[in-house]
């Protein structure tokens, strides 16, 4: 005697003799079981099957949809098709003898069947229907700002709407690389490991230019064999502040530079190999890589490379280093200080004459690839503007205030006049002890938040120093009073995103403490 599995159409078979019905009440009746009913229409009763159910009816609408020709009536068809595919299991017996799987057809070539299904509203492959009674919902809005996302890897760039533009932001990536000799078509030596690279797009919204970077994984180098240091500086905010002071109180001349690839102007020190550019491969040398000779971007190193360089080319030109800030540079020109501030690819230039700013910068420009910015305008988040008849400059960060309390959805809270509240009684006491508030705490961004706000802290806002040191020590385990006095915060910066720090005003203590400045950046 062979055991095996009862088909569908034996089941059929037993149940139009009668046979099945008697034999299974009997054997529910020997094992002691007791039937219960569900109440009509409740299907959480049966979450399980119901759930199933509704598993088989979403992939039988995907695939009706995307058949092309079928018609929404072969719904039932596509059910069954979806059911089967579910339910087929590859079963094995003692003798390795298992019943033959048949699978189902591809549902543009199916076969008419009938079935028997009980008398309700037949399920729909479209879930939206035209309707022209609609009513709408007071607290839907009606319209929502659409932001345009950039391309996440190459192949969505070439088939976006506006690819174009993309493969001429890539063209452009690929000039400087070449313009700068960063590297060379290779073979891969035996033994050698080399690195991947992947593009990285993004669209500037505020002069609506689209960028494409090339990037190296620098993830997968090793420390020791592709890289060792990469510590690299960058300039002190209260240098920034201090220049700010000197430019104001000896109305000097002040603008800005951009370093185009600052990355690639780094000499690489080490023996690195890199695949090449997808989209831009050599024909021909589909197996070579590239050997680098700079440093591109997403190098460990490449940081360091950048600023070595720079730092070279300064002290070659008769620039002198600070000694307490590594960014900061001067020169003095017939006795008339040229000040220079490094930010990344960022530069503020400060002198007296235009004509000292302008020497220098066809100096860097016959060294590097630069962008003139003209007059200062904007750096790192803070925006710059000038009284030149009072001798006043101001440094705000309204823009970035403005991005933060979107971020954190506190763009239309109620403002408040004062950093923090007299009734906010910050202590450890207030962490979260019960599962409840771990777990609502673990939704919360705090520590992003904090974090934002130390950075207008630190540039422009000294006014928020002690609500800081207030919500900062609890960054490890805060509690909801803390997250109520971060709120409260942000409520303040929501009534004071204008305010700006103001240098030049004339006083003797203003101008005692600005000597001090000027003799700790010289």
């Amino acid at each position: 005697m062979r055991l095996g599995h009862m088909s569908q159409l034996g089941l059929a078979e037993l149940s139009k003799r009668g046979l099945l019905k008697g034999y299974k009440n009997d054997e529910i009746e020997k094992e002691g079981i007791v039937r219960h009913h569900t109440i009509p229409h409740t299907p959480q009763q049966n979450g399980v099957a119901e759930r199933m159910n509704r598993t088989i009816v979403s992939k039988a609408r995907c695939m009706m949809s995307n058949a092309v020709g079928v018609r929404v009536e072969n719904l039932d068809e596509g059910d069954h098709v979806t059911h089967d595919d579910i339910g087929t299991q590859d079963t094995h017996i003692l003798d390795d003898d298992s019943p033959a799987v048949v699978h189902s057809p591809v549902l543009r070539s199916t076969q008419p069947m009938a079935v028997d299904r009980p008398a309700r509203v037949r399920k729909s492959v479209r879930r939206l229907i035209e309707e022209c009674n609609v009513g709408f919902a007071l607290s839907c809005a009606l319209e929502i700002d659409c932001f345009v996302l950039e391309p996440s890897t190459y192949t969505e760039a070439i088939i976006f709407g506006d690819r174009e533009k993309w493969m001429f932001a890539m063209q452009e990536e690929m000039r400087s690389l070449e313009k700068n000799g960063t590297w060379d078509i290779v073979r891969l030596l035996q033994g050698r490991r080399r690195v991947r690279c992947k593009w990285i797009f993004k669209k500037r919204s505020e002069t609506t230019r689209y960028k494409a970077r090339l990037v190296a994984k620098g993830f997968s180098q090793i420390l020791g064999i592709d890289y060792n240091d990469v510590f690299s500086p960058v300039v002190k905010h209260s240098s920034i502040r201090a220049l700010f002071g000197i430019v104001a109180m000896h109305n000097l001349e002040l603008e800005q530079l951009d370093v185009k690839t600052a990355f690639l102007h780094g000499d690489l020190e080490e023996e690195i190999y890199m695949d090449q550019p997808e989209g831009f491969i050599v024909p021909g040398k589909d197996n070579f890589v590239c050997k680098l000779k700079k440093s591109p971007y997403g190098l460990k190193q490449s940081p360091r490379q950048r600023y070595k360089k720079f730092d070279s080319s300064m002290i070659a030109n008769g620039f002198k280093r600070s000694q307490y800030d590594s960014c900061v540079y001067i020169k003095f020109v017939d006795g008339s200080p040229i000040y220079l501030l490094l930010y990344v690819d960022d530069m503020l230039i400060a002198a007296k004459s235009k004509v000292d700013i302008a020497n220098l910068k066809a100096q860097l420009s016959s060294e590097f690839e630069m962008k003139d910015l003209g007059a200062a305008k904007k750096i790192i988040g803070m925006e710059i503007s000038r009284d030149r008849n009072s001798s006043l400059l101001f440094l705000s960060q309204h823009s970035y205030i403005q991005k933060v309390l979107r971020r954190f959805n506190m763009h239309d809270s109620k403002p408040v006049s004062t950093p923090i509240a007299s009734h906010f009684k910050l202590s450890s006491s207030q962490c979260p002890s019960t599962d409840s508030n771990f777990e609502y705490m673990s939704r919360i961004p705090y520590s992003s938040a904090v974090g934002s706000l130390m950075y207008a802290m630190v540039c422009s806002r000294p006014d928020l120093s002690y609500a800081m040191s207030l919500v900062s020590r609890y960054m490890a385990n805060p509690g909801k009073e803390h997250w109520n006095a971060v709120k409260w915060i942000l409520r303040y910066l929501r009534g004071t995103s204008d305010a700006s720090l103001r240098f030049g005003e004339k006083r003797e203590r203003d101008s005692w403490a600005m000597s001090i400045q000027i003799m700790l950046l010289i």
